[in-house]
């Protein structure tokens, strides 16, 4: 069996499932993908054209079996149906799904090779009996040609349907009032009412940031407890910046009485939205349209105390809350174009180079700042990390000629940092300014 160059779909039930089978597959080094979202895997089927898809019989969305129908009809895949759930409910469900090739429970990596296996050596029998059946060489093109027709017609049909049955998916999967998944300017999930997400310019990227927080809100969900404490006034807030490449900002989010940055849930934001790049193919970590933003590990800021919830209703282009065991957690997207892309490396490779301007006056350095010689070709620390940098001291650097400082190579993050803490702070100061 040709297991590598097999393409695997699978489409789980619940989304942090199903972990011991995706991590045998992995060991195997099998090219799959694992999703519990619909319309990821449509991505998937459209984009990559897998050979094998396993369908959870007991996934939530009700109109699971009307797109797989339209599915087998639209893609040339083996379309496999197992169960997550080993109940009386779970394998009636599995048997409602009338696939041709079932796994019953408990589903596993190697039971997974082995359907693959059973299903290869009975594609290549019927091809073999097609083979002998075949009279003549015309018989079977002047066949292949009709087949083909009627094929390319059902095909066309059947994405027709699969277009509007999706529209009704993303519905179910969209509108889910257990998450308190609520947007700017509308309350309700329906994309059509949000003005931010109808933008032509930036409405698709802010859907694929909201729809990213929202897998990730669901995975680290917890029941929450009988006292579950608001996020209210806060300096705290946790920060991961975000490059579509359409799109550039900050994904700000708050924890309840004020703590400080949960590092698994941040992770799992960063990590959901580079695998979500990677599907829908417009960028790819490694090649060179991959933003370094991306890599950035999230971080904590400290910024004026705000009230963030309300704030996000007013300033942010989308805010969802939830709660997460004790605490309520708010994230909100902020814009910025403006966050730097990339730097100037100095010759021998230690240093970046940045504009003057880009150092903030009188705000607390995270960084050692140096100041490039030319005299002696020497870089000299100017303001040791911890200081600030004033506005008469970056005027006396212009006036000698100094146009640009630097810091070092390991201390990027730091500087991203640095300047989300200003843009974020200048943000609060705006919206109070206006509520003057």
């Amino acid at each position: 069996m040709s297991q590598s160059k097999n393409k695997i779909l699978i489409l789980k039930a619940q989304p942090n499932s199903l972990k011991a089978v995706e991590l045998f597959l992995r060991n195997r080094e099998l090219n799959f993908f694992s999703t519990s979202e619909i319309t990821q895997a449509l991505t998937f089927l459209i984009q990559e054209k897998p050979q094998f898809f396993f369908v959870a019989a007991d996934h939530p969305n009700r109109k699971i079996r009307s797109f797989l129908k339209i599915v087998s009809k639209a893609f040339d895949v083996s379309i496999l149906g197992f169960t997550e759930f080993d109940n009386s409910s779970s394998i009636f469900a599995l048997q409602e799904l009338a696939t041709k090739s079932v796994i019953y429970p408990p589903v596993s990596g190697p039971s997974i090779v082995r359907a693959i296996t059973r299903i290869e050596k009975d594609i290549e029998k019927r091809l073999e009996e097609e083979k002998q059946e075949k009279a003549s060489r015309f018989e079977y093109i002047s066949s292949q040609v009709s087949e083909d027709s009627r094929q390319d017609s059902e095909h066309s049909a059947a994405f027709l349907a699969l277009q509007e049955l999706l529209n009704e998916v993303n519905k179910d999967e969209e509108l889910d009032e257990s998450s308190d998944y609520i947007f700017i300017p509308s309350a309700q999930v329906e994309l059509g009412a949000k003005e931010a997400f109808n933008d032509p310019l930036e409405g698709l990227a802010l859907k694929d940031i909201a729809k990213i927080c929202q897998e990730t809100i669901q995975i680290h969900r917890h029941d929450s407890a009988e006292k579950v404490e608001p996020v209210g006034m806060t300096s705290q807030l946790a920060c991961l910046v975000i490059d579509t490449g359409e799109l550039r900002g900050y994904l700000l989010v708050a924890f309840g009485a004020g703590r400080s940055m949960d590092e698994n849930f941040m992770e799992s934001l960063r990590s959901g939205f580079i695998k979500h790049l990677q599907i829908q193919g417009t960028v790819h970590e490694g090649r060179e349209n991959f933003s370094h933003l991306n890599r950035l590990l999230p971080m904590q800021l400290k910024t004026k105390e705000v009230n963030f919830l309300d704030w996000a209703q007013s300033q942010a282009k989308f805010y969802l809350k939830t709660n997460h065991g004790e605490n309520e957690v708010v994230a909100a997207f902020l814009p910025n174009d403006r966050i730097p892309y990339d730097f100037k490396k100095t010759n021998d490779g230690k240093m970046f180079q940045v504009e003057i301007d880009q150092i903030v006056s009188d705000q607390t350095l995270d960084f050692d700042l140096f100041v490039y010689l030319s005299a002696n070709e020497k870089y000299v620390l100017y303001n040791k990390k911890g200081r600030t940098m004033s506005a008469e001291q970056k005027k006396r650097l212009l006036d000698r000629g100094v146009a640009h400082v630097h810091f070092l190579v390991e201390e990027m993050s730091n500087f991203y940092r640095y300047q989300a803490q200003d843009y974020v702070n200048s943000q609060i100061k705006k919206s109070y300014d206006l509520q003057l």
